[in-house]
């Protein structure tokens, strides 16, 4: 199972994620306490190792302004965290060739299957609150993702040290999305990060 670790906003952070290599960074491109400028990305982006794809989130953005940021190569794809149409999906997908993500906060089962029927690369599953469109640091009851779904898909919600390890063995999910569970005092930590790979690295372990 891959690892994203998102929120990468400091230039330390940068050096962080080259030193652990997670599988995928994530840029917080909007409004939120992580989010960044298209300038500030371009340069941190240059930082990030190439071969570590670096994820922009969105919410709501303009089409023409997502697809801005992929030409101008701050960021290699596109996560979308809000109430954004398979059209937009589709605009987007057919003007820069990115992999797209759609996340869907899992009211219940049917909104997880209505994100799944989109034309996106992967979904992205993430803890429901009413009025808010992620990071809430949240876990969710991880039963109510189907079985059969289309999409390989990102598990995000208040995972940490103390649950990855369960949500491995637990959730047949392509990756974990990661933010607040590295971090202390609203900052990126790399002991947090590096305990977090390692039980990746162990868990990925063929027996």
């Amino acid at each position: 199972m891959k690892l994203k670790f998102c929120g990468i906003r400091r230039p330390e952070d940068a050096a962080y994620v080259n030193e652990v290599k997670p599988d995928y960074a994530g840029f917080i491109l909007a409004k939120s306490r992580r989010q960044m400028t298209k300038e500030q990305a371009m340069e941190l982006r240059s930082l990030i190792l190439p071969e570590i794809p670096v994820v922009g989130v969105f919410v709501n953005e303009k089409p023409e302004t997502i697809i801005r940021y992929v030409k101008e190569k701050a960021i290699d794809m596109v996560q979308l965290h809000g109430d954004e149409s398979n059209e937009e999906v589709l605009q987007i997908k057919e003007a820069t060739g990115a992999k797209v993500i759609k996340a869907v906060r899992a009211k219940d089962v049917e909104s997880i299957r209505k994100a799944d029927a989109m034309d996106c690369d992967y979904l992205l599953i993430d803890a429901y609150q009413p009025g808010v469109y992620g990071g809430t640091g949240n876990a969710f009851d991880w039963t109510m993702i189907p079985e059969d779904l289309r999409h390989p898909f990102f598990l995000a919600g208040g995972l940490n040290a103390s649950n990855v390890r369960q949500a491995m063995q637990q959730v047949p999910a392509y990756a974990l999305d990661i933010s607040g569970g590295i971090e202390i005092d609203g900052c990126k930590n790399l002991e947090k990060m590096k305990e977090i790979k390692k039980i990746g690295d162990e868990e990925n372990v063929e027996v």
